[in-house]
């Protein structure tokens, strides 16, 4: 017990591609160390995750496809320094292949990074999709048309000014991103996604206490869901 499997009679191991990600790593196996295995991360919810990993409190905003209450909301969230992540739930409604037609994976959680408005009133959310793959393939996403089309009595192209706004996200609408950043419109965004999962962080001002003791029983320290 305890001891790693052997393959053939030699000890797996593994890596990361890139060192700046070890951190990453190191932090994902003591989070599954503490809930039991990797297998119970799987049965968790975002917002329990984001909890456990930075204190803060989370909340779920169902989409229903409208957009203006939808982006009045994650405006007012990220005003607020909140954390926010979106999803496609797996509805009844929805063929399995569906999902990938657009690119987007099933009950995955992508990354809500910044929302801009263009000159010409059109409002885009660019996200990442920790997988990196598959890739976007709707309007908006790297190289498309729209990036360079000028509307009537508009100067700069859309490109010209994400990029003169100062985007750090800018170069993902150039080209495909092949770390999973990519933009697309609030109508397909709401089209495509369900839920948005937000999370505040207290400032670091904010009036804090201490508790000490001890919590014990079935859910102590673990996830919910999986203790259910």
């Amino acid at each position: 017990a305890g001891r790693p499997p052997p393959v053939n009679g030699k000890l797996l191991c593994g890596g990361v591609a890139d060192v700046a990600q070890l951190t990453f790593a190191l932090l994902l196996k003591a989070y599954a160390k503490h809930y039991g295995s990797y297998a119970a991360l799987r049965k968790g919810r975002v917002a329990e995750f984001l909890t456990d990993l930075t204190g803060g409190g989370p909340q779920t905003r169902e989409l229903g496809g409208e957009e203006s209450r939808a982006w009045a909301e994650l405006s007012a969230l990220k005003a607020a320094g909140a954390l926010l992540s979106c999803q496609q739930a797996a509805l009844a409604s929805r063929s399995a292949a569906e999902p990938f037609a657009d690119g987007i994976r099933l009950r995955s959680t992508y990354v809500i990074l910044s929302q801009v408005v263009l000159s010409s009133g059109e409002r885009l959310l660019c996200l990442r999709n920790p997988w990196a793959t598959p890739l976007w393939r709707g309007r908006w996403r790297g190289g498309a048309p729209e990036w360079s089309a000028t509307s009537s009595g508009d100067d700069q192209s859309p490109l010209m000014q994400l990029q003169t706004s100062g985007s750090p996200y800018a170069a993902a609408a150039v080209r495909d991103d092949p770390s999973g950043l990519f933009w697309i419109s609030l109508a397909d965004f709401v089209r495509v996604f369900d839920r948005v999962y937000a999370c505040r962080i207290a400032p670091r001002a904010a009036p804090r206490a201490i508790h000490f003791g001890e919590w014990t029983g079935d859910t102590a320290g673990g996830c919910l869901n999986f203790a259910c």
